[in-house]
């Protein structure tokens, strides 16, 4: 596979030391493609539901250093203590602001709060990510 320059050394290192947060934080990670699209690289299934090991995180960051990666994949669910992720695809922070509102009306403030206290990011086209760990199994 040929070396993906789209990346600076500074963005490389970056990216290689949020690999090494979410692993020191107990979270499964993946060498994402370097294509952009948030995939891991190769079969991750069989890797999340423990029928194969999961590559070292010097592999990991062996593959952002040499650019065969461009990103990492946290993968979520069990294999990364139940940590689970919730999405908004929009860039539009109104429509948040009003999905707070439905969700604050329907008495589920403190869910959201909690949700809130986990890791918030943006996503790669702009919308939110939030990470949080619950109790046990995703119920859905």
């Amino acid at each position: 596979m040929s070396t993906n320059a789209s990346l600076s050394p500074d963005e490389r290192k970056q990216v290689s030391d949020s690999a090494v947060r979410w692993h020191n934080a107990g979270c499964l990670i993946l060498p994402a493609t370097p294509d952009g699209s948030k995939r891991p690289l190769g079969n991750w299934g069989d890797i999340r539901d423990g029928k194969r090991p999961a590559p070292s995180l010097d592999a990991t960051l062996d593959a952002i250093r040499a650019g065969r990666s461009d990103g990492i994949a946290v993968i979520c669910g069990e294999c990364s203590g139940h940590l689970e992720m919730l999405e908004a695809d929009t860039t539009d922070i109104e429509l948040v602001a009003e999905a707070y509102s439905h969700i604050e009306r329907a008495g589920l403030a403190d869910i959201w709060d909690a949700i809130r206290a986990g890791v918030e990011e943006r996503s790669p086209k702009g919308g939110l990510h939030w990470y949080y760990r619950t109790p046990g199994p995703a119920l859905g």
